[in-house]
């Protein structure tokens, strides 16, 4: 009952807040990570440390400034520093032709720090270290689930009530926060199984030359965009890239493999009609070859038998001819012997 009537005063207390005129400007707050985060990743198994720097920038309080009107609450002089991390886990699923999303609240850590606010025109920078020892196994998250961190930073003035002597939280100065992707090995193995189903899926068509309902290049460029981002480090956006191809793209490849199908099957079936007449024509002309040769090879019988009878007529005629010559011969030889013997008779005759 005590508590609830001291959180009750605090809060009637905090309604009534006076920030004074001084306070016309306010706390200029950024927050950096250190390792600073690539492709707003971080990594588990990782330390990273959160630099919260907050310049003044017009705000004077002093110790005992009453901060409500009715003066029972005070500032310290302070400000308290927060640090919150939130893991959230987050996916979807199709239902249909739609596709719905969800988010898991998993867990939160706050860490604070009390610091005297800076003087007007300084600035000051707190640092908060973590380490990320729990993945998305740990978390009961799916492979195909994101593991998804939130980091805030708030800043406040420090109060106290003058009836009690712990100060507490009072109004808001400032906040900032950022959001990241935890990124642990088995995610990092689950979006190269997905690149590997995509490979799979696109590079058979890479072949594909003069192809009419597939643009070859578009595909290979999705693939490509993945693999690039996968060698850079950055598979968050390897994964996006994919439920993109997977969610779009996917089903224009099938259509269009499906329209080159019926396109080359009807190719087919023409060059296939075209390849039967072509066969038909060499089949005639084949029939009218074998009947040539046969043709042919009877010419050439006869004229192997005509060759032959030739040779044999000339055979004879050269037989004949030379016994022509010879018993030419021997005639002009018994002429020419009857001349010489009988003129020698004659003038054997007229010497005597």
């Amino acid at each position: 009952m005590r508590l609830q009537s001291a959180l009750l005063v605090i809060l009637l207390v905090l309604s009534q807040a006076v920030i004074p005129q001084a306070f016309a400007s306010t706390m200029n707050l950024t927050l950096t990570i250190t390792p600073q985060p690539i492709y707003n990743q971080l990594t588990v198994g990782n330390t990273y440390t959160f630099n919260v720097t907050f310049s003044n920038d017009g705000i004077v309080v002093y110790r005992g400034e009453p901060a409500n009107t009715l003066g029972t609450v005070k500032y310290t002089g302070n400000m308290q520093i927060l640090l919150d991390l939130t893991w959230k886990g987050y996916g979807s699923y199709d239902f249909g032709e739609s596709t719905t999303g969800y988010t898991l609240n998993l867990d939160s850590l706050s860490m604070n720090k009390t610091l005297i606010l800076p003087q007007n025109g300084t600035s000051t920078t707190v640092l908060f270290n973590y380490t990320f020892v729990r993945d998305g196994f740990d978390f009961s998250l799916k492979p195909y689930e994101n593991l998804e961190l939130t980091v805030a930073s708030r800043l406040y003035y420090e109060v106290y009530n003058v009836s009690l002597a712990k100060p507490f939280r009072g109004p808001s100065i400032n906040n900032t926060k950022t959001t990241l992707d935890l990124l642990d090995e088995t995610k990092i193995d689950y979006v190269k199984g997905k690149y590997e189903n995509m490979l799979n899926e696109i590079e058979p068509i890479r072949s594909l030359s003069g192809a009419k309902y597939i643009n070859v290049n578009k595909f290979i460029g999705y693939l490509e965009q993945v693999n690039e981002s996968i060698n850079k480090g950055d598979y968050f956006t390897a994964l996006a890239e994919y439920q993109r191809y997977d969610n779009d793209y996917r089903s224009t490849l099938i259509s269009s493999l499906t329209n080159e199908a019926v396109h080359t099957l009807n190719e087919t079936k023409s060059l296939r009609s075209q390849n039967e007449e072509l066969n038909s024509r060499i089949s005639t002309l084949e029939s009218q070859y074998n009947g040539l040769q046969t043709e042919y090879n009877g010419l050439n019988a006869k004229y192997e038998e005509l060759s032959n009878t030739y040779q044999a007529k000339q055979a004879e005629l050269q037989s004949a001819k030379q016994n022509l010559i010879t018993a030419i011969t021997a005639v002009f030889l018994a002429a020419v012997l009857f001349f010489f013997i009988g003129r020698r008779s004659v003038t054997s005759k007229t010497l005597k």
